[in-house]
């Protein structure tokens, strides 16, 4: 039973070849007389003949790398301000509290505000620059206090960079003898 139905796929397969075979032979042929009367005459060998073309041309260009999306080289980040002597630190090796729990920025905002009043934004800054791919930005957050760099911290967000930063000058400011509250 199975050589039977094999049988009539492989013929019908057969047939559908030397159909497909014989207008392409019709096209050619007619196509080597009036290029112009072959494609008006036989359009779907024509459009079918092109396909095969582009296909083959495309699948060679794919594999050679001559056709599809190269990626672009990373622009590597460059510094944005010259360091000074007093930019100078000793490694702290002050683990950073992971993500969540206590919002450092808020406690560190509570502490400034505490020990500078209403005169507080004289004495801090926060700055925050991006660098690296524009789908994949690095943040890096700086807290200033009083004209010195305390915190510079990098995240994969704004808001990462920003709460990494703020617990580094708190860990700063706690080495330099500073008590500040938790919230």
């Amino acid at each position: 039973m199975r050589c039977v139905a094999l049988s009539i796929i492989l013929a019908a397969t057969a047939v559908a070849v030397f159909y497909v075979c014989g207008k392409i032979a019709q096209f050619l042929d007619a196509a080597r007389e009036d290029p112009i009367l072959a494609i008006t005459n036989h359009p779907k060998t024509c459009l079918g003949l092109a396909g095969v073309v582009f296909t083959l041309f495309g699948m060679l260009g794919v594999l050679f790398g001559l056709v599809g999306s190269q990626q672009k080289p990373v622009a590597k980040a460059q510094k944005t301000d010259t360091s000074t002597p007093g930019d100078k630190q000793t490694a702290d090796s002050t683990p950073i509290a992971p993500a969540g729990g206590e919002k450092k920025t808020v406690r560190l905002n509570n502490f400034l505000q505490g020990r500078y009043g209403a005169d507080a934004a004289a004495h801090f800054t926060y700055k925050e620059t991006s660098s690296g791919p524009q789908n994949l930005p690095v943040w890096t957050g700086t807290y200033l206090v009083d004209d010195k760099k305390r915190g510079v911290e990098s995240g994969t967000s704004k808001k990462a960079a920003k709460e990494a930063a703020a617990q580094r000058t708190i860990a700063m400011l706690e080495a330099e003898g500073y008590t500040i509250p938790n919230i």
